[in-house]
């Protein structure tokens, strides 16, 4: 992802609005659970995994996974154009291989602690959620064959939740830029909600919340303009990068993901929080 300074202001003007760390906290709106326990379980070629890259660096523990990032590596094209080593992993899961029945809305939620020497460098990518090819990488959806919304992290920690959507610009589109920030050895549980919008109109909803805090709330969104494309299940998705090696981790270095849920909220309630919180509506395009 790049970082441009419109970005830059955006966070800006986040911080001064005074987003509220408390705002519409998720244990108030869910209704309930549809699965529970570990990355782990989803991480696994029998639960249904299909790694596009980085298998090798995924290592099970007992209470979720440790994603290694090999010092100097970054975006996994450099392993090929600058011969950098492959760091992060990404797989993609579909909820139907865990018997998680489809809906037009689902939510996601895990644990992740970073390594104590982390070192953000310029940012990097963190799991979400993806219907059809799970478009990213500058690849901009048309609203039939796929999108994706994965969590990042920025330069000194900022979190932000990335999403590629038809209307999106080429590198995508930003939310919730710094409304909460990463630290080494900390723990932090991420949760994302999406709920789809009916083809031709743009009701969809995106909300995330970090350490139960909503920090992005984006009603009117459009993800397709087709009905045959659905919430198809968890993107794993974690690495250094951008694109060029000022992005790489000058350390070898982990994050841990443990615990995971799936569930389901009351999205009418929250939305009559959320309308007092404006800022977390904030979105910026990626060109």
């Amino acid at each position: 992802m790049k970082l441009d300074a419109r970005l830059l202001l955006g966070w800006v003007g986040l911080m001064l609005s005074g987003v509220s760390s408390a705002a519409c906290p998720l244990s108030e709106y869910q209704l309930e659970s549809l699965w529970n326990g570990t990355v782990g379980d989803w991480s696994r070629s029998n639960r249904g995994a299909i790694y596009q890259f980085g298998a090798d660096n995924i290592r099970q523990e007992p209470d979720g996974i440790r994603a290694h990032y090999p010092k100097g590596s970054y975006d996994p094209s450099a392993v090929r154009t600058a011969n950098a080593p492959l760091g992060g992993a990404q797989f993609r899961t579909r909820f139907d291989r865990l018997n998680i029945a489809a809906a037009n809305e689902i939510g996601v939620r895990y644990r992740i602690t970073l390594q104590d020497n982390f070192q953000f460098v310029r940012g990097g990518k963190l799991p979400g959620l993806y219907g059809g090819t799970a478009n990213s990488g500058g690849k901009v959806p048309n609203g039939t064959d796929g999108y994706s919304l994965r969590f990042v992290w920025q330069a000194q920690g900022l979190g932000a939740l990335s999403a590629y959507l038809p209307n999106s610009g080429k590198w995508g589109s930003v939310f919730g830029l710094g409304n909460w920030r990463f630290a080494p050895g900390r723990g932090v549980d991420m949760a994302l909600y999406v709920r789809l919008n009916t083809p031709g109109q743009s009701d969809g909803v995106i909300a995330a919340w970090a350490d139960d805090a909503l920090v992005v709330y984006a009603p009117d969104i459009v993800l397709r303009t087709v009905d045959t494309l659905g919430i198809d299940g968890f993107y794993f998705s974690s690495f250094f990068g951008g694109s060029t090696p000022d992005w790489a981790t000058p350390v070898d270095t982990s994050s841990h993901f443990g615990r995971m849920e799936v569930f389901r909220i009351d999205l009418k309630a929250l939305a009559r929080c959320a309308s007092a919180h404006v800022a977390l509506q904030t979105r910026r395009e990626i060109n």
